[in-house]
């Protein structure tokens, strides 16, 4: 797998983040305390937009049924429960990130 060119650090300011799509891959880089993390863009649950989650420290949400994944490795960390179920879910997938210079490079 090689690194690819995905964003420049200062498009990524600390807390922040930015969608990017690379061989129809849809990433979400987020910088959390000037480390940059990448995970799959959408919830593995409805495909809902997690860009558009609140993320606290490295924990992000997903916006639309609140499940909640690590950025730093893309694991569910929590699974909201509907009446007696609890919501089916996976991990998002996630990409090493490597800093070179100002650019950012995630390895697909």
């Amino acid at each position: 797998m090689e690194f690819v060119k995905a964003a420049k650090t200062a498009e990524i300011q600390a807390g922040g983040r930015k969608v990017v799509t690379i061989h129809g891959k849809e990433i979400l880089i987020v910088n959390v305390g000037g480390a940059y993390h990448a995970i799959g863009n959408r919830c593995t649950h409805e495909d809902a937009d997690l860009s558009k989650g609140p993320l606290e420290d490295n924990i992000l949400t997903c916006p639309k049924h609140k499940a909640k994944f690590d950025v730093t490795n893309g694991k569910v960390v929590f699974r909201p429960k509907f009446w007696i179920w609890e919501m089916k879910l996976g991990d998002a997938p996630s990409y090493e990130v490597k800093v070179d210079g100002n650019d950012i490079l995630l390895r697909l």
